[in-house]
């Protein structure tokens, strides 16, 4: 079994992503992070309801799309270990609520896709190779990772943030969640909630398209 699976996401982590539609715009995403940024500042709402809000929000503007019952499981990707909340997900556009609650620093990855990370909370610092010093992203902000490219990263003491990729999410499935389980942490049974919350909304997102619109 761990055989199949190590050779399947292989296989599809190496295939390009050959999507020009996507279902989520990033303009709206930061739009509807920084509602929540604003109305968690006036002390509106806690660190549950934003992501509450968030979640919610998303759903209204896109019915059917979104998972409404999502686990947290922590993820580890190239040293770095978060939770993760998986919201939406097909094979080339992915999103999800990751961050921590005690900090958390390491390598971002070098995928096939562009990643924005929206942060919701806390603080995020980040860093290029050759970059001397840091850039530093507060709630409300947003941080680009393109396609191939890669930075060491930290969320110092607390932050999350809402992670938006567009591109081969097979591939970042390989990296960052199967590779990891097998040679880093055995940590089998996160891996298999994650590829399960991948799986489930892969297969509804899938269904909703064949429906006719």
């Amino acid at each position: 079994m761990l055989r199949t699976i190590l050779l399947l996401t292989a296989f599809l982590g190496a295939l390009p992503s050959f999507a020009t539609e996507y279902t989520f715009e990033v303009e709206e995403l930061q739009q509807i992070v920084k509602d929540s940024v604003a109305m968690r500042d006036a002390g509106q709402m806690n660190a549950y309801e934003q992501v509450d809000y968030i979640r919610n929000t998303l759903a209204q503007k896109h019915p059917g799309k979104i998972n409404m019952h999502p686990k947290w499981m922590y993820n580890e990707t190239a040293g770095t270990l978060g939770q993760i909340q998986i919201l939406y997900c097909t094979p080339h556009e992915y999103m999800a609520i990751f961050g921590s609650s005690v900090g958390t620093d390491g390598h971002s990855g070098r995928y096939g896709m562009d990643v924005w990370d929206i942060m919701m909370s806390g603080e995020m610092w980040a860093a290029s190779q050759g970059q001397l010093e840091k850039e530093v992203y507060k709630a409300g902000e947003t941080a680009i990772l393109p396609q191939g490219k890669a930075k060491a990263y930290k969320i110092p003491e607390y932050g999350y943030m809402l992670d938006y990729g567009r591109g081969n999410v097979i591939g970042v499935l390989q990296q960052g969640v199967v590779f990891p389980a097998i040679f880093v942490n055995q940590d089998f049974s996160s891996m298999k909630e994650q590829l399960g919350e991948c799986g489930k909304s892969m297969i509804s997102n899938w269904w909703q398209n064949l429906k006719p619109h």
